[in-house]
């Protein structure tokens, strides 16, 4: 079963020492990931892959990040499965920072988008075969943004959350935003093209 959990462990968000791909799926389902948080977030529970998908429904694309942590040889598989059988492989992406997952994406379905997560500045990324980079702030440039122009690959930032790191990532012409503040993302990003052309070049 796929869970969706960032972690290797649930230690920092159960504060219990079960490895995910280690743990029976009764453990899983029981563990309360919400009291860590405070009383009232008591009982919340992991999801699945696929309840994740039927509660994002056809309101939100879903980006599914691969985690690897040296145990899950299925996991681009399974992953690209579900997205077949829940019917949004028009509508969600899949990234990661392992280029070999995302290889396996590729060979299972073609028609699925794929990201490949950058965070450090080694080599060429524009070079690999996927859809669009994800890079972290610091290292969006105005020479990486020509290169994925040139490869026809559209550009995500992660994580920003502040609205002057907003404003920054629009003038750079960023396609994506990763943000714990959607809202925030979203006002900017309308303002931002409400904007004349005097006022843009003034930016």
């Amino acid at each position: 079963t796929v869970f969706v959990v960032h972690d290797r462990d649930l230690r920092r968000i159960a504060r219990l020492p079960l490895v995910v791909s280690r743990t029976a799926d009764r453990e899983l389902r029981d563990a309360d990931i919400g009291v860590v948080r405070g009383e009232e977030f008591a009982g919340e529970r992991l999801a699945t892959l696929d309840e994740f998908i039927d509660e994002a429904g056809d309101r939100i694309a879903l980006s599914i990040e691969l985690k690897y942590y040296g145990d899950e040889p299925r996991l681009a598989e399974q992953v690209v499965r579900a997205v077949e059988n829940k019917g949004v492989v028009e509508s969600c992406s899949i990234i990661s920072l392992e280029y070999p997952g995302l290889e396996q994406v590729r060979e299972l379905n073609p028609r699925i988008r794929v990201g490949y997560l950058v965070s450090v500045n080694l080599g060429d990324p524009t070079s690999l075969d996927v859809d669009f980079l994800s890079v972290s702030e610091a290292l969006l440039t105005p020479d990486l943004r020509r290169r994925t122009d040139a490869r026809g690959m559209a550009l995500a930032v992660w994580t920003i959350d502040d609205r002057e790191a907003i404003e920054r990532a629009l003038v750079a012409g960023v396609d994506e935003i990763v943000t714990n503040d959607p809202a925030t993302a979203v006002d900017a990003d309308r303002e931002f093209h409400q904007l004349g052309h005097i006022e843009l070049l003034v930016l």
